[in-house]
């Protein structure tokens, strides 16, 4: 499944991005900042960039916390890029699809 070509609810994708971009500024997360962020009809693509001075596992920390509802999700870092790593994230009471299905 390509994440693009899944649907978008636009009611919902609108109000995710915008909650996963408030969590993140209130949470005042220096060093990790949402590069783009794009949400569809059962999941979110998140692309996160770090600072040099952040480590991986503080910035998955800080944007698993940011986000506004339960749920799960899986990442990868960008191989030609350490400091962008990229997540997708289940609508609440949605499953995530395989992470080897989703690009």
């Amino acid at each position: 499944m390509q994440v693009a070509s899944e649907p978008v609810d636009n009611d919902w994708s609108g109000w995710a991005e915008s909650e996963i971009s408030v969590a993140m500024n209130q949470m005042q997360t220096d060093g990790v900042t949402i590069a783009n962020s794009r949400c569809y009809s059962t999941l979110c693509k998140v692309e996160l960039s770090m600072d040099e001075m952040m480590t991986f596992d503080r910035a998955l920390h800080a944007f698993s916390s940011a986000v506004p509802w339960k749920t799960e999700g899986f990442f990868y870092v960008d191989e030609n890029d350490p400091s962008f790593v990229v997540t997708f994230i289940a609508r609440e009471g949605m499953a995530l699809p395989s992470a080897s299905t989703v690009n």
